[in-house]
């Protein structure tokens, strides 16, 4: 009980804190790594909604610089985390094929090369929703299907819809 509320306690101060520090950084000027810092380093749902808010008014050409680093994160972000950035993500892939192409391109690389397989089911899922947005020419969330044995598939028998038997089809 004790330490919970201390780790909430400090999760807030923490909150406060990047809080602050973006709207410092914005007087300043926020940029585009400033902003993947923060958006990073906060544990704060607001902060991160405000700054991929930002981030929809960047050039695609800069977010396409820093999708390695964006695909990162997502994929180690805690599982309750980073609906933000993956949102962001399969809104600019819906928006352009090319960036779409690269976003895919980068996470299959990326879960190749995933240490955990948690990890590398945070890139699959960021890549399928992706991919999906395009498709479907929308922003979408993708849940991960859970795996299905072909036998599960379907309980119906499966016959030929010809008169003549499979020997006949394979003489033919």
């Amino acid at each position: 009980g004790g330490e919970k509320k201390e780790s909430e306690e400090e999760d807030a101060k923490l909150s406060l804190e990047a809080t602050q520090h973006v709207l410092e950084a914005e007087e300043d000027g926020l940029d585009t790594l400033d902003g993947l810092q923060y958006l990073y380093t906060t544990k704060h749902k607001g902060v991160r909604e405000y700054i991929i808010e930002k981030f929809e008014n960047v050039p695609e050409a800069e977010i396409e610089f820093f999708l390695p680093q964006l695909c990162h994160m997502f994929s180690n972000m805690a599982s309750r985390d980073g609906s933000e950035v993956l949102e962001f993500l399969a809104a600019c892939s819906a928006k352009s094929a090319h960036f779409c192409l690269k976003a895919i391109l980068t996470m299959q690389t990326a879960a190749d090369y995933s240490v955990t397989l948690e990890q590398k089911q945070r890139y699959v899922e960021l890549w399928r929703c992706c991919e999906g947005a395009f498709v479907n020419h929308r922003a979408m969330t993708y849940k991960m299907p859970r795996s299905r044995s072909f036998s599960k598939l379907s309980n119906k028998s499966r016959t030929l819809l010809h008169e003549s038997s499979l020997d006949n089809l394979v003489r033919e």
